[in-house]
């Protein structure tokens, strides 16, 4: 079934095996899987670990620097990844996107260096020193990360 979940101070693991997850404001840290559903985060602040089998992730980051162990990674296996990143988060971009993708389907508000190859497009980067893992996986999808 579903999962809905807001105002969350400390550490989340749920799962699902036929829904969708949606979080608002988790502070701390987010670990969430679905193998059938869409995932929705809204004001996460803190690591972020979200996978799903079949669906679209949207992420919507803020960002507090007294809190430690930013780690965000994103994994879809037919899907969509759309994550918003605030503007002083110092993310170390690394992206790939598996199956019938091209260069297009890798858009970013993030300056980064995006190859693609038959049924791989993949895509690094870093701004303000990238100090924290942004780690995006994506396969028959697109990935967009857009900036704050």
């Amino acid at each position: 079934g579903n999962i809905d979940l807001k105002q969350i101070t400390g550490h989340v693991d749920i799962s699902t095996l036929g829904g969708n997850i949606e979080t608002n404001q988790v502070v701390g840290s987010l670990k969430c899987h679905t193998s059938g559903g869409e995932i929705q985060g809204i004001g996460i602040i803190g690591a972020v670990n979200a996978s799903t089998v079949a669906g679209d992730i949207e992420m919507l980051l803020g960002y507090d620097s007294g809190i430690s162990g930013y780690n965000i990674s994103l994994e879809t296996k037919n899907g969509d990844i759309f994550i918003q990143v605030p503007t002083g988060l110092p993310v170390n971009v690394d992206v790939e996107i598996y199956g019938n993708v091209d260069a297009t389907d890798l858009n970013s508000d993030i300056s980064i260096n995006v190859q693609s190859s038959n049924f791989q497009v993949t895509g690094t980067g870093k701004i303000l020193g990238g100090t924290i893992p942004l780690w995006l996986r994506a396969t028959d999808g697109t990935v967009t990360i857009k900036q704050e």
